[in-house]
């Protein structure tokens, strides 16, 4: 059974005509889900209001409290432009909550119910750092998700898996230096935002960019998880909670 964390007030996060950060994309996965031969198979849940998780500190672990701070006065003038692309609108800092929310419940739910989960929530957060919004981004969810399982029981080390058009400078980032989380993407390049290239490895040997060009296809992307991703995330699995070192750990 694989539990989805959904709900309809993701769709309340506004970006403007035209804009292509819209509800419609969480709508169209949603009712491709539902349509599918194994729909039976899914468990749709709504995520932990937000009043009933201490957000702020867990947003704090990756995020200023002034930028935190900046999102919530943009909401509560009745929104704005974080930057050239990333709109604000009223509901929506009370939705990047909910988001975040979201992505801390499917860390419960695979550690406490052993059940994957697939988080179908908006805003995006890959490309936000730590003190700014980007690229339709707010608040860094995956990021913020791997440093909430580091504090749960018996949890020593997170691997974050980023597959999208684009490289995720901001989940990069803020994750880079922290010796317990490994940073996988494949993006293609060039493309927005021009960070990910193979060279950036993290202080820890941690990170590790994989640029497709563009046009790849399965044929380029199956080596790709085959001969590099798996391999290190198989490794990262069999370490020594006392090693530090990851991507280029000569115990690989």
């Amino acid at each position: 059974m694989l539990v989805i964390l959904y709900s309809d007030e993701f769709l309340q996060h506004q970006t403007g005509y035209g804009h292509p950060e819209k509800p419609q994309r969480l709508t169209a996965v949603k009712q491709a889900l539902e349509a599918m031969p194994q729909a039976d198979q899914l468990m749709w849940r709504s995520p932990t209001p937000v009043q009933q998780r201490p957000l702020l500190v867990d947003l704090q672990r990756v995020h200023s409290l002034d930028y935190i701070q900046q999102v919530q006065h943009l909401a509560q003038q009745g929104g704005g432009y974080l930057d050239g692309d990333t709109p604000v609108s009223a509901q929506s800092y009370e939705v990047a909550l909910l988001a975040v929310s979201a992505w801390l419940d499917g860390v419960d739910t695979v550690l406490n119910r052993g059940e994957p989960a697939f988080i179908l929530a908006r805003p995006p957060g890959h490309h936000a750092l730590g003190d700014r919004g980007m690229g339709f981004c707010i608040f860094s969810n995956a990021a913020i998700a791997a440093h909430y399982a580091l504090e749960q029981p018996g949890i020593q080390r997170v691997a974050i898996l980023d597959w999208d058009v684009h490289h995720g400078n901001g989940t990069q980032a803020i994750v880079e230096t922290h010796p317990q989380i490994a940073y996988c993407s494949l993006h293609q390049s060039p493309c927005y935002p021009g960070t990910g290239h193979a060279t950036e490895t993290g202080a820890y040997g941690n990170v590790l960019n994989l640029p497709m060009a563009p046009g790849s296809t399965f044929a380029h992307y199956q080596p790709a998880f085959e001969q590099q991703v798996m391999p290190v995330f198989t490794a990262i699995s069999a370490r020594s909670p006392d090693c530090e070192c990851w991507v280029r750990c000569p115990y690989r």
